[in-house]
């Protein structure tokens, strides 16, 4: 499988990774290595996260230990990250 990540998507990362470098800089490494291992659970067998009743096709995947979700679809052989959301916060 071909991870895309959208630019929006990966702006979210970065704002994400940067508020966790300002609580606490180790945070940072851990979020984006909680992240790494979320992605290569995706990319492994991604049609195994659970499909999104209202929107079909799109699929997310929790991160561990952070209150975060990888939303994202498959399309051909490639794994299309919509967003990196936060949980507990409302879209948008």
């Amino acid at each position: 499988m071909i991870l895309r990540i959208r630019p929006q998507a990966a702006n979210e990362l970065r704002a994400a990774a940067a508020w966790y470098a300002k609580e606490r800089l180790e945070l940072r490494g851990q979020f984006l290595d909680a992240m790494d291992a979320t992605l290569q659970r995706v990319l492994a067998a991604p049609s195994s996260f659970r499909e999104d009743l209202d929107v079909p096709g799109v699929r997310t995947a929790r991160l561990q230990r952070f209150p975060y979700r990888v939303v994202f679809l498959v399309k051909g052989d490639a794994v299309i990250v919509l967003a990196f959301a936060h949980a507990r916060r409302r879209p948008g």
